[in-house]
């Protein structure tokens, strides 16, 4: 993605849910099939789905724009190659977000960061862990933020 389209993407999301964006991160949502399912995403195999965090001033999503799901198929080994439509999650209208660094065993030094999350949906906790890369500390701090505002 160039830079022109890094904006036009930044200015199209912003407007479609009136906020600006404030950071955009790539990331592997690994979680059981009940959390895919009450947040009303649809995942590329049975526990996993590649998208972006996306986090607003008064806001936080996670999403897939429509074609991901058909670029990463064919990535993934044993996933459908069903193309879906864009998902989205707005996370702000989850109750009690829970953030926290993921444990990583120590002989995992180079492994990507993980951000474990947790938030309630009618009594029932939904779970999930996002793989980041880095700078998993700097953006949980963002999307708390977010989430809080």
């Amino acid at each position: 993605m160039d830079q022109a389209q890094k904006q036009q993407f930044l200015t199209s999301f912003s407007e479609r849910v009136n906020d600006i964006v404030v950071e955009v991160k790539m990331a592997e949502l690994v979680a059981p099939a009940r959390t895919f399912s009450e947040m009303n995403l649809f995942p590329q195999s049975k526990q996993s789905l590649w998208g972006l965090i996306v986090v607003c001033r008064r806001s936080l999503y996670f999403y897939v724009p429509s074609g991901v799901q058909a670029l990463m198929s064919m990535i993934s080994a044993g996933s459908s190659s069903k193309i879906v439509e864009e998902q989205i999650f707005c996370f702000n209208n989850a109750d009690g977000l829970q953030l926290r660094p993921a444990k990583k065993p120590w002989f995992k030094f180079f492994a990507a960061e993980k951000i474990e999350f947790s938030f309630l949906n009618e009594g029932h906790e939904i779970k999930g862990v996002f793989s980041v890369g880095q700078d998993s500390q700097k953006l949980m701090a963002a999307m708390l933020q977010a989430y809080r505002s």
